[in-house]
């Protein structure tokens, strides 16, 4: 009788860890993606932050880490809000946005980045 309660309890064991394999797995790997798209959101935030004017840098209210970055649809964006050039409609951009120090007046610095070159390729109209 011990054995058989023994054997039972090694089944449910056996069940239960081939159950929760996938979620920890899963769990696992998304925490991995996860880092690699803080790496590559840190890297979009520097590369634009080394195009911005000198000017809009010292406005920023922090530096680089203090971005934001969006993966956009071009063709989303009005046109009274910001220039994206013709050849960028209907693509997905970054939309990257500093915080600017003269937000009330001008607002915040965003500029859009094409996803593969990195190169700021539009921006918003700032009064």
């Amino acid at each position: 009788m011990h054995n058989r309660n023994f054997f039972r309890t090694g089944i449910v064991v056996v069940g239960l860890v081939i159950l929760f394999a996938p979620v920890l797995f899963y769990v696992s790997n998304r925490r991995e993606n996860d880092a690699v798209s803080r790496i590559q959101v840190e890297q979009v935030l520097k590369n634009t932050w080394s195009q911005l004017e000198p000017a809009e840098q010292i406005e920023a209210i922090a530096g680089w880490s203090d971005g934001t970055v969006e993966l956009i649809q071009a063709n989303g964006i009005t046109s009274d809000r910001y220039y994206v050039p013709e050849e960028y409609q209907g693509q997905q951009v970054y939309l990257v946005t500093f915080r600017s120090e003269n937000y009330q007046i001008t607002g915040n610095v965003e500029k859009l980045v094409d996803a593969v070159t990195g190169q700021i390729v539009g921006y918003n109209l700032r009064d």
